[in-house]
């Protein structure tokens, strides 16, 4: 029985579920409604279709299957769009292109209606429409094609002899942002702007102010304007604005007739403000432009269009490129025939930098227009010869994604004349022929006439040199081009040199006028000081006195000496003392030579030696000049000798104290003085106890300066240093160092180098080499690897890093190589392995001939024979027996009951430490083995 009503209580409970879930299903239905409706950016556009989208959205519990979208507008288009089915929560967005074609300012209703066909049972039928109203609005940023405007139209056309000319003069950008309150621009132009000829007529005479950000309105109620003092009359104002939304603001141009009062030898325009406060406008700049008449000038037709286009081309803004080009079709037909050459010039302000696409008759040219960097005014010219049609030229000015405006656009179409090649300029490598090296010349060629020339040869004469070049592709008319010949002829400063060059030297062309196609130009050779001495005829940097072996030694100090800038400092008197400490030269040493160098830039004294003027006091005692080297740059500005001064100072030297220096100066030249880079002391001793040395001394004076602008390569600024004297031998030699001393040497990285026989450093001369407070760097450098037994060669060098353009400026001037020998060292007998004996402190005995002796082995004036013993050439060692100490050939461990005090070497271990892991692994198996059972 209880299981009886078990089963009817479960029957029951099921029935009642079933039921609930039966009704649960019925409620479940789709709604589909309206969400939003979008028309293309917002907004619909006047004279063009448009795009409208709406989002279709199922809000109800259960997907909603296919149906349809119906979209009504006010003044009288429908379309339906179908609907995929959608599942419940699910949107998607429905386009259609409206083609109607309205007027800015139209009221439209846009109505949506989804499932308009009954198509779904839904959930609620009162939900499924949406409305929406907007008003038409142009979209600014598309051409005035597509917005009801005018194209940049043709106001007028002259045909005469004469020519188009323009200028934006010192005009520029007035930005009301950074000048809210400005209320008056002045722009100028110079005769020079305008280069019109004294004989000519001004037939036009236009000024063009496009502006801006228009906020209030100002343009043109509340604008004046005077050109050269006079009021002018707006003659046409143009304007564009974006047309919707936020920044809604006019831009556009004034254009003023300024005919009357145009001045050939300069003008002046001035626009006034006159709104309360100032501002409100930004002004791009302007532009005057001049037509004029001249009876020497070829026949023109020269057509003027004018308007304003506001241009974006981007789908940000609702555009294409396409969509966003200003066209300029220019009136009337042309006789090719009689025209044949076309120059086109288009003004769009805002373009920069290389901004916008010009179309011309199906031809495109990208990114074309750029301003002066002051004005916001876009300027393009160019020839469209090739481009000319009879009928229907049309220029476009596009912008992919550039913000830009279009405003005008000039036709100067040419009746061609005869060309007329003439020799523009000539010029030799940096303007000047140098002396003992080839030479580049060049001549810029112009053709000068209207009309273009064929094929024609250049030829160039100087002394006994002569080449021809040819210019294969001839030359258009206006246009020039450059062509360079290498004379090799090796010259002499102050040599007179003149340069003939000639256009169509063959008379190959037929020029409107034959006899200005030659040029001579008279040059006077230079010499380059810029370039090592080796291109300049001039004498390396030479070995003036050399040291063959001997016990010597060479130190060097700069002492406390400075820099002292002559510039605006007309200085009389130098002083620089040494130390005791500064120039070490050990007690009982001989001094062998002493000498005092003086560098020095910037002579300007009428004779370019100042040591003329110069009065030296070393150690109280006046000493004369030993020795004088100089260089200067040889032509041009700034060409000044610099160099260095050499006194033997060795008499008046004080080798156990200080040493003084007193420099005076009478030199004439006002307000500047010569500039002194500083002074070293060197000093040559011979001493005993020093080490076997050679020493050579070389000495010169270089400028060196590798620069682009200078003509100058990295191997042409190169100091040649050879060492010549004497023959080495390399095998003995324990030490080899090269002294450089450098003036203004220190840029480093590797705009200096240094070379040595086959050795390269690079950036040596840095602020780590600079002396004090000196403008000399000083460097050792460790040539031992490099050395040769005899010929060798040290090269300084101003380098040019790659990519660069110029190196280090800088003056060489001393190299002292020395060499030092190794000391003959007694044989030394070892026990063991061989191998050199070590020696401590480096003065050429092993520690343990060292202990022997006695001496200390740290000190390297320590050591066997010092003062006046002689070290024994075979020390015969006898060592003190040990009990242990004997070795046998082979060590056999022998165990003892008491160990010594003595820690055991460690020795590898053997098969002794194998077998007793072998061990210990086999007792440990056991101890688990039985601890398991």
């Amino acid at each position: 029985m209880k299981k009886w009503k078990s089963s009817v209580i479960v029957g029951i409970i099921a029935l009642l579920a079933l039921i609930a879930l039966v009704g649960s299903a019925a409620a479940l239905q789709p709604d589909l409604v309206v969400n939003g409706i979008m028309p293309n950016c917002g907004y619909l556009f006047g004279n063009e279709s448009n795009g409208i989208c709406a989002e279709i959205k199922n809000i109800g519990d259960t997907t909603a299957n296919a149906s349809h979208v119906n979209f009504v507008l006010s003044d009288g288009y429908t379309e339906k769009v179908a609907v995929q089915s959608l599942a419940a929560g699910n949107s998607t967005t429905v386009e259609i292109t409206d083609p109607t074609i309205r007027n800015a300012g139209a009221a439209v209703n846009i109505n949506v209606t989804a499932d308009c066909n009954g198509e779904i049972a839904e959930s609620n039928e009162g939900n499924n429409t949406l409305d929406s109203d907007t008003t038409v609005v142009n979209n600014g940023y598309k051409g005035k094609t597509y917005t009801g405007g005018s194209n940049i139209t043709t106001w007028k056309t002259f045909e005469l002899q004469g020519d188009l000319l323009y200028s934006v003069g010192d005009s520029y950008y007035l930005s009301s942002y950074s000048y809210p309150d400005w209320t008056q621009y002045m722009a100028n132009w110079t005769a020079g702007d305008l280069q019109i000829p004294d004989t000519a007529t001004v037939k036009e005479a236009r000024l063009y102010v496009p502006y801006t950000y228009d906020k209030a309105s100002v343009m043109p109620d509340n604008i004046s304007l005077t050109f050269n003092d006079n009021a002018q009359t707006l003659t046409a104002h143009y304007s564009d604005r974006k047309g919707y939304d936020g920044y809604d603001y006019p831009y556009g141009m004034l254009t003023y007739n300024v005919t009357t009062d145009f001045n050939m030898g300069g003008n002046t325009a001035v626009l006034t403000n006159t709104y309360a406060g100032g501002g409100k406008v930004s002004v791009r700049g302007m532009l005057l432009v001049v037509i004029y008449a001249d009876s020497s000038l070829p026949e023109r037709k020269i057509l003027v269009n004018e308007e304003f286009d506001l241009l974006y081309g981007g789908s940000s803004k609702c555009t294409t490129p396409d969509e966003a080009t200003a066209y300029a079709p220019f009136d009337g037909s042309i006789n090719l025939t009689k025209y044949s050459r076309g120059k086109l010039i288009t003004v769009a302000p805002g373009a920069d930098p290389n901004e916008g696409e010009l179309i011309f008759n199906g031809q495109t040219w990208t990114d074309v227009w750029s301003d002066n960097g002051v004005t916001q005014i876009g300027i393009d010219e160019r020839d469209v010869s090739s481009c000319l049609q009879s009928t229907e030229n049309v220029a476009g000015f596009q912008s992919s994604s550039d913000y830009m405006e279009a405003s005008n656009a000039f036709l100067v179409l040419t009746v061609p004349t005869p060309p007329d090649l003439i020799v523009d300029s000539i010029t030799p490598n940096c303007g000047y022929i140098f002396g003992n090296e080839s030479n580049e010349f060049c001549a810029k060629i112009k053709n000068n006439g209207t009309g273009a020339t064929g094929a024609f040869n250049v030829s160039f004469a100087a002394g006994t040199f002569s080449e021809q070049v040819r210019v294969p592709d001839g030359l258009a008319a206006g246009a020039n081009t450059t062509i360079c010949v290498t004379d090799p002829t090796l010259r002499n400063a102050g040599e007179s040199v003149t340069i003939n060059v000639t256009a169509d030297c063959n008379g190959e062309v037929i020029d409107s006028n034959e006899t200005n196609n030659a040029t001579v130009q008279a040059e006077t050779v230079v010499n380059n000081g810029y370039k090592g001495k080796m291109y300049t005829g001039g004498e390396n940097i030479t070995t003036r006195q050399f040291y063959n072996q001997a016990h010597i030694n060479l130190v060097y100090s700069t002492g406390d000496s400075k820099y002292q800038s002559g510039y605006s400092t007309p200085w009389i008197t130098y002083t620089a003392n040494w130390t005791a400490s500064a120039l070490p030269i050990p007690c009982g040493a001989t001094v062998k030579k002493a000498v005092l160098y003086i560098y020095y830039t910037f002579d300007r004294t009428p004779a370019g030696n100042v040591t003329d003027y110069f009065t030296l006091r070393f150690n109280g005692n006046v000493v004369p000049i030993d020795q004088h080297y100089t260089d200067r740059k040889g032509y041009g500005s700034w060409n000044y000798p610099y160099g260095m001064v050499r006194y033997n100072v060795a008499a008046d030297f004080n080798d156990g104290g200080s040493n003084h220096v007193v420099l005076e100066n009478t030199e004439p030249t006002s307000p500047h003085h010569v500039s002194l880079s500083g002074m070293m002391l060197m000093v040559v001793y011979e001493y005993a106890d020093e080490p076997v040395r050679m020493i050579w001394l070389n000495e010169g004076f270089d400028i060196i300066s590798a620069k682009t602008s200078y003509c100058v390569t990295s191997e042409e600024a190169t100091a040649y240093v050879p060492f010549t004297g004497g023959t080495i031998e390399p095998d003995t030699v324990d030490r080899a160092t090269l002294v450089t001393v450098m003036q203004d040497a220190f840029d480093g990285t590797d705009k200096n180098r240094l070379y040595f026989n086959s050795g390269e450093w690079h950036g040596i001369w840095d602020t780590d080499a600079k002396q004090g407070d000196t403008s000399l760097a000083i460097n050792e450098t460790d040539v031992l690897a490099y050395l040769a037994a005899t010929d060798n060669e040290a090269r300084l060098q101003s380098h040019i890093p790659e990519g660069g353009t110029k190196g280090d400026g800088m003056g060489a001037a001393n190299a002292i190589l020395m060499v030092e020998y190794a000391p003959t060292t007694p044989t030394v007998h070892h026990r063991g392995g061989g191998g050199t004996p070590r020696d401590s402190d480096g003065d050429g005995y092993s520690d343990i001939q060292e202990l022997i002796a006695g001496t200390d082995q740290n000190d390297p004036n320590d050591y066997p024979g010092k003062p006046v013993a002689t070290p024994t050439p075979t020390l015969a060692l006898t060592p003190t027996a040990k009990p242990t100490a004997t070795p046998v050939p082979t060590p056999v461990a022998t165990p003892a009951a008491t160990p010594t005090t003595a820690t055991p070497t460690p020795e590898e271990p053997g098969f002794e430490a194998i077998f007793a892991i072998a061990g210990l692994l086999a007792v440990a198996y056991l101890v688990l083995k039985n601890k398991g059972k």
